[in-house]
């Protein structure tokens, strides 16, 4: 429902790039995609990117995190 709430407060989102990330619970995040696009038809949403709650601090959710980031091509470039 939070999802839900965001969408409605921020409108201005309706043609924009939107990447979904988050937080869950077991459910995953499949579904965020179909229902951000449900609000926002006109905007651009890449991969989404969920971690379960349970393991968002071990090591490895920080590696998951970094290649998704690099996956989407949004690394930061260091000159």
């Amino acid at each position: 429902m939070i999802l839900h709430t965001f969408c409605d407060a921020y409108p201005g989102l309706a043609d924009k790039v939107i990447i979904p990330f988050g937080t869950h619970g077991g459910s995953g995040v499949n579904s965020y995609k179909t229902m951000l696009l449900s609000y926002f038809p006109k905007a651009t949403c890449l991969e989404s990117l969920g971690i379960s709650g349970a393991s968002v601090r071990d090591s490895g959710s920080k590696t998951k995190v970094q290649d998704w980031i690099r996956k989407l091509g949004l690394e930061k470039k260091t000159e």
